[in-house]
């Protein structure tokens, strides 16, 4: 795809994507090798020990060979090189997925969500994108980012801004319910009925909503980003 009509996955679709390769990529070889176990005989365990390779194998030779793991092909992205515009080598495949590993890959959404084409770290390093194979069809449109539109919506600072302000509140809160936890509850007087599950409901929804700050934030997707 030529580089001025090219538009680059989205960051939620890129985590969806990566959902579906989790599952493939370590679910599937676990029930393949519970299988030619069960089955027994001379090659159950060449058998098994080629898919315990599968992990490490199979997304970058499928980014070499086709430019898209499963999940990619699912969700109508793929992977190119920048200079090329064509798949990555596999030596460059295997780099791009030790990088991925070692960062994180796209569960880093501040990096992504910031990036002007949304790259990870691992994309920066081997020169690589993930882009909409057709931002024309509707499924193409919900996957696809455009730069000028983002830009327009929240500059960089409202949304570093809007990612450190929502974090200090839910900080605060925290704060918060710690200090009435301990106020209520004593050796004396331990925690009972509707305070203890006030006080631990408070506790548990702070860390997906921090999550969730960390990933609309950047985005410039929280109220107050966009003025």
């Amino acid at each position: 795809m030529p580089a001025e009509t090219r538009r680059y996955a989205t960051l939620s679709r890129r985590l969806q994507a990566n959902c579906v390769d989790l599952a493939v990529v370590f679910h599937t070889p676990l029930a393949g090798i519970g299988l030619v176990t069960w089955m027994g005989g001379p090659l159950a365990g060449p058998l098994a020990a080629i898919l315990a390779l599968t992990p490490l194998l199979l997304e970058p030779i499928l980014v070499a060979w086709t430019g898209a793991t499963v999940g990619h092909w699912l969700l109508g992205l793929r992977v190119v090189a920048l200079d090329t515009g064509r798949p990555p080598s596999l030596v460059a495949s295997f780099v791009r997925y030790a990088a991925k590993f070692v960062s994180l890959g796209p569960w880093l959404s501040p990096i992504i969500a910031l990036s002007r084409q949304h790259q990870g770290l691992h994309d920066m390093a081997c020169g690589t994108v993930v882009e909409v194979v057709d931002p024309t069809t509707r499924r193409g449109r919900l996957a696809a980012y455009d730069p000028a539109v983002d830009a327009r919506t929240a500059t960089v600072a409202a949304r570093i801004t809007s990612t450190l302000g929502y974090s200090l509140v839910l900080a605060g809160g925290l704060v918060i319910v710690e200090l009435l936890r301990s106020v209520i509850c004593s050796d004396d007087a331990p925690c009972v009925g509707v305070s203890v599950w006030a006080t631990n409901v408070a506790s548990r929804l702070w860390f997906p909503l921090q999550y969730a700050v960390l990933w609309l934030g950047p985005a410039g997707r929280l109220p107050g980003a966009r003025g």
